[in-house]
């Protein structure tokens, strides 16, 4: 990849912002797929972040 970078490779320096975008992709879906592999055998209906609960009107105080 360097030399293509060193060469001024038009069509290198159009891919390297979608080729830097796929470790956080990678990331991202392998979090997804852990949630929903945990999620599976706890039965939980849905998944629910700690910030998406309105404790205002919860009944857990």
């Amino acid at each position: 990849m360097q030399d293509l970078h060193e060469q001024g490779s038009p069509a290198f320096e159009t891919a390297m912002p979608i080729l830097a975008q796929f470790p956080k992709t990678e990331i991202a879906e392998r979090e997804v797929r852990s949630i929903a592999y945990h999620m599976k055998p706890a039965r939980f209906p849905a998944y629910k972040a700690l910030s998406d609960v309105d404790f205002a009107t919860s009944e857990i105080r």
